[in-house]
Parts: structure tokens; sequence; C-alpha cells
């Protein structure tokens, strides 16, 4: 595991096959949780450890305006927002404009557009790619809404992480945000060097029928 940034249960009992040597489930559970409480392995998620103690913290500063707004004029409507600006850090060159995401009740999003609107925002009321190739997003912080995601990785109103490279991926294709060299570069500087929740990710790729593509990824950040 040292030379590794992210294994499974399943990876560790193939190498111990490998060694041929009996993977005792039990003891190597307990092994694992001796050496996660002893900081020498850190949890990626169920059934996941790493070796980064770092875990990746997305800054919502510029966030809380809106998050706050939309509170205020929704107290009882559940939401969760991200943006491009949270993992400016790893993009190869920075960005001169970001992309604020609204998530939630599909039946809600003509009200929550009117309301940025009148508070000017920028908002799009769940765009496709040709209405985007259509005009092009005017200020340097336009808001797109879209509808809520079952099941996604959230916390107080802000998209984790994990959430947030999903979204990416499928905004990528759906927007044209990023090609595919530059996600992976993304990809790759967030999780090597802080770490994710690979469980969390995948599943969340998966709902969002995207797993096939983020399942190279995974595997090329697995080694130091």
């Amino acid at each position: 595991a040292s030379v590794r940034l992210y294994f499974n249960l399943e990876e560790l009992a193939e190498h111990f096959r490998r060694l041929q040597r009996a993977f005792r489930r039990l003891y190597v559970l307990k092994s694992l949780s001796r050496l996660t409480a002893g900081k020498h392995l850190y949890s990626a998620g169920k059934g996941w450890y790493s070796t980064l103690s770092k875990g990746f913290v997305a800054d919502t500063t510029p966030l809380n305006k809106l998050a706050s707004q939309l509170k205020a004029k929704f107290p009882l409507l559940p939401f969760y927002i991200w943006s491009t600006e949270e993992i400016q850090s790893a993009f190869h060159h920075v960005r001169a404009s970001h992309v604020v995401f609204v998530h939630s009740e599909r039946d809600a999003l003509s009200s929550i557009m009117n309301v940025l609107s009148d508070a000017g925002y920028e908002a799009h009321w769940d765009p496709s790619k040709s209405d985007t190739e259509r005009y092009a997003f005017r200020t340097q912080a336009p808001i797109v809404l879209r509808p809520s995601v079952s099941r996604a990785p959230v916390k107080n109103q802000f998209a984790d992480i994990e959430a947030i490279l999903v979204d990416l991926a499928v905004e990528s294709k759906t927007l044209g945000l990023l090609d595919g060299a530059e996600f992976e570069r993304v990809f790759k500087n967030i999780a090597k060097y802080s770490r994710i929740r690979i469980s969390v990710l995948t599943q969340y790729a998966q709902r969002r029928k995207v797993l096939d593509f983020f399942e190279p990824l995974v595997e090329a950040v697995k080694l130091r």
C-alpha cells in the first residue's frame, strides 16, 4: 500500500493471491482499521483506502452570498450549488471566468431563474449544447440551473468534490467547458495530491451514466 495512492479490498485480496498467501478478510479488516486509526492509511470511501493524508477541501467562499440569497428566497426548497472556481488551482491555466451551477427541483427552476435575474445575475434555465452554441455567456460568472440529481454527494447546499468532478465531466460534454485531456489533468491534479472518496465518486458516476469515462481515470491515479 505504501507505493499506492489508492487501493481497495479486492485489489488487496488479489495481491495476497499473487503471493500465494491466505486472505483472511476479518484479520485484514482489523489490520486496516489499526493502520487507519494510527494515521498510516486513510479512508477513501467504503472499501477504499489511501496513503494521502489530506482530503480535498473546496473553497466555497465565492458561493456563500448566492447560497444565502437562495435560502432567504426559498427557505424550504432543497438545492445545492458548485462552481468551477472551487477547483481553480487544478486547472493548467488561470481561468478568467467561471460557471456556477445551481441544482434544485425541476419545477422550481423557473422561479429561481426569475429571482436570480432580478438580482442581476446572468442565469440560464437548463441549457443544452445547442443553446450555448447559439449564444455565449455574457459575464464572468454565469449561473446554470439544473434539475437535482438524486443522492448526489452534497453537504450544506454545497456539492462535495466527488459530485463536482462527476458533474464537471457531464457539463464538459453538455456545454463544452473542458476537452477530455484538460479534464484528465484537472482530475489528476486533484486526486493525486488531495484524497477523494473513490467509492462515492464511482457510485455517483454510475448514477450519471459516466462510469466508463471515470474508470480509466481512477486507474491512472492509483499509483504514486
